[in-house]
C-alpha cells in the first residue's frame, strides 16, 4: 500500500520549481520506487500492490496543479504495472479517495481570497471522509475476494466525481 504524499493549493504563479519537483518526487517518484524495489517480494508470493492516487489525479482542481498532475500520474503508473504484471499474477490497482480527515487535508489551504465554501461544493455529501470509510475498500483490494480486479481506479470520494 502506498500512501505517502503531499498537497497544498497554490496559485500556478506562486508554484516554484522546486516546489513542483518535490510534489513529483513525493506523490509519483516515491510510488515508483516503492512498486520497483517491492516487487520482487511481490512476485514470490503473488501479491498485490495498492497505490494511493486522488479524486484529483482524475478530475482538475483549481489551485493545485502539481498536486493534480502528481496525482494523474500515479493512476497511470499503476494501470501500466498492472498490465505488465498481470500476467505473473500480481494485482496492482490504484485508489482515489476524496477528501480524507487526515493530517494531510490541513495542509490544503485555500489561497488568499477563495471562499472556503468552494472546496464544499464539490462534495456531494456536505462533508469530508473518515480514514475508516476508506479502511474497507483498502482491504477489499488487498483480499483473496478481488483476485479479478488489476489496474482498477477505485474511488472512495463520497460521490465528487459523480
Amino acid at each position: 500500500m502506498n500512501v505517502a504524499g503531499i498537497g497544498v493549493f497554490r496559485r500556478l504563479a506562486d508554484v516554484t520549481f522546486e516546489d513542483w519537483s518535490r510534489f513529483i518526487a513525493v506523490n509519483l517518484t516515491g510510488t515508483f520506487l516503492m512498486c520497483q524495489r517491492a516487487m520482487p517480494h511481490i512476485l514470490k508470493t503473488r501479491g498485490a500492490i495498492i497505490n494511493t492516487a486522488s479524486v484529483a489525479g482524475l478530475k482538475s482542481h483549481p489551485y493545485c496543479a502539481p498536486y493534480c498532475a502528481s496525482k494523474g500520474g500515479v493512476v497511470m503508473l499503476t494501470k501500466a504495472l498492472a498490465a505488465e504484471f498481470g500476467r505473473k499474477e500480481v494485482r496492482i490497482n490504484c485508489l482515489c479517495p476524496g477528501g480524507i480527515e487526515t493530517p494531510m487535508l490541513s495542509q490544503f489551504q485555500l489561497p488568499e481570497g477563495v471562499p472556503q465554501a468552494a472546496l464544499m461544493r464539490i462534495a456531494p455529501l456536505g462533508r469530508h471522509g473518515k480514514p475508516e470509510e476508506v479502511a474497507g475498500t483498502i482491504a477489499f483490494l488487498a483480499s483473496d475476494d478481488a483476485t479479478y480486479i488489476n489496474g482498477a481506479t477505485i474511488l472512495v470520494d463520497g460521490g465528487m466525481l459523480a
